[in-house]
């Protein structure tokens, strides 16, 4: 249900600028492609339409699929403003032909942590085995800038996440009678470095 409020708010803003559009590139965008998180190489995957505000800015809508190293699995919903930096006027390394941007987003996100049962071994020679509680499709919020370039219809960017903990309760029993003997609590990162490469269709150059 969140999800969808967060996809009704982007829509609604989209259409609400029906003045100043971009004469020079198409108003809509379609974007998708993968990559991987920084974190334990963690698959990405994404689509992201768009609406073009001005030659220069771009309203998106981020829905992704990911598996970090400490969850099961995640999707993120997310509503994202584009800047696009003045293009280089040199042809130094055909930076002229990149079109440079960075941005801004907002997501809400599903997460489903889980952690592997462990046994814990003490100097004194104690030892306990821990179980860790599954949180299954816990809802958090986060933020994340991004930056990155496009060159024709391919796009590429880096996007850093920040994006709520979650705590997990942990069961500690004694290895030799089996017994609870008492919880604690782990919290759980859910940040990460998003690294992407994916093909847009639309947005381009009127002809």
């Amino acid at each position: 249900m969140k999800h969808k409020i967060i996809f009704a708010c982007s829509l609604v803003c989209i259409f609400s600028f029906n003045r100043g559009f971009a004469q020079e590139y198409r108003r809509l965008r379609f974007a998708f492609g993968g990559g991987q998180s920084a974190s334990g190489g963690s698959e990405i995957f994404f689509i992201e339409p768009a609406f073009r505000l001005s030659n220069k800015i771009i309203l998106g809508f981020r829905q992704e699929l990911f598996i970090p190293p400490n969850t099961r699995s995640g999707t993120s919903s997310a509503v994202n403003a584009q800047y696009y930096l003045p293009p280089h006027k040199g042809k130094f390394l055909l930076l002229h032909r990149f079109r440079f941007f960075v941005g801004l987003g907002i997501s809400g996100n599903s997460r489903s942590v889980t952690i592997n049962p462990y046994t814990a071994y003490y100097p004194n020679g104690s030892s306990q085995n821990i179980y860790p509680e599954e949180i299954n499709g816990r809802f958090v919020l986060g933020f994340f800038p991004r930056l990155g370039f496009d060159y024709k219809h391919l796009t590429f960017n880096l996007e850093y996440n920040f994006i709520q903990s979650l705590k997990v309760t942990l069961d500690h029993y004694d290895t030799q009678t089996a017994q609870l003997i008492g919880l604690s609590s782990q919290s759980v990162s859910n940040n990460y470095l998003g690294i992407k490469l994916g093909l847009f269709i639309g947005g381009g150059l009127k002809k």
